[in-house]
């Protein structure tokens, strides 16, 4: 994406707007997870790293890592609001059912999740599971009886 032409590099920066702190891309359309996106080199790339690259001091993105929007506006491309962190580290910062999840630390009875009470295992389809052993037993007392 370095490699953008100065034809590209207008075409992109015409559709910035300022919003506050934030620098919103207004153009394209957006992804299925709704970050913006933006046609380049023959495909739809998303719009927050083609700013990182365009408008950053140091433009390469680190391998293996992703970028995070810390204002939690996927449409901002301001170099400022985004950091480079793990996948797992921007699935949790944010919102999501699995970051909401991993925030509980009691079960839905007020059990503490520890490492001595909290049942850990993977679904068939990957997913992670925990459950609280206090529960679990009482459940399986009340299932026997």
């Amino acid at each position: 994406m370095s490699d953008m032409t100065v034809k590209e590099m207008a075409r992109f920066v015409r559709f910035l707007q300022w919003e506050g702190d934030c620098l919103i891309f207004n153009g394209g359309g957006g992804s299925r997870n709704r970050h913006a996106t933006f046609w380049l080199s023959g495909k739809n790339q998303r719009a927050h790293r083609v700013g990182w690259q365009l408008l950053n001091e140091n433009p390469n993105l680190t391998q293996g890592l992703t970028l995070d929007h810390l204002c939690r506006n996927c449409w901002c491309v301001n170099p400022a609001h985004l950091r480079e962190v793990s996948g797992r580290e921007n699935t949790l910062a944010g919102y999501g059912v699995g970051a909401n999840n991993a925030r509980k630390t009691h079960c839905l009875n007020g059990h503490k999740f520890t490492r001595s009470n909290t049942y850990i295992y993977q679904r068939r389809d990957g997913k992670i599971r925990r459950h609280c052993k206090i529960c679990q037993r009482e459940r399986f007392k009340k299932w026997k009886n």
